[in-house]
């Protein structure tokens, strides 16, 4: 199609073939921008699951320290106690014998 143009030549209007081009470039930039929007919307889930992923993780890992360090605390205070009281049952059997004794030779001597 063509206009007159006052100041000389003619103008052309834009076709039903421009038209299309335009509506199919607008849809397929329309296609482009879904697209990344859609890309970056996973990316964020992806990251999210990433960090939600990593600090159950860290937890479970904190949690198995902190039961596993409690649990040999709770061993090793055990058997010192053990041992303190193995320690004491000895020296108070060395001590009663020592003083049994003691006084059994006092006794004897005290007899003379």
């Amino acid at each position: 199609m063509s206009n007159f143009n006052p100041l000389g030549g003619s103008t052309t209007t834009g076709t039903s073939a421009d038209h299309g081009f335009l509506s199919a470039f607008s849809h397929w930039l329309s296609s482009i921008l879904d697209i990344i929007t859609s890309l970056l919307h996973s990316t964020i889930a992806f990251v999210q699951f990433i960090f939600a992923l990593a600090y159950d993780v860290l937890q479970s890992v904190f949690n198995i320290t902190k039961c596993v360090t409690f649990t040999a605390v709770s061993f090793v205070s055990g058997v010192a106690r053990s041992v303190l009281g193995l320690f004491q049952g000895v020296v108070g059997f060395i001590a009663g014998m020592f003083f049994l004794n003691w006084g059994t030779v006092k006794l004897v001597y005290d007899s003379r």
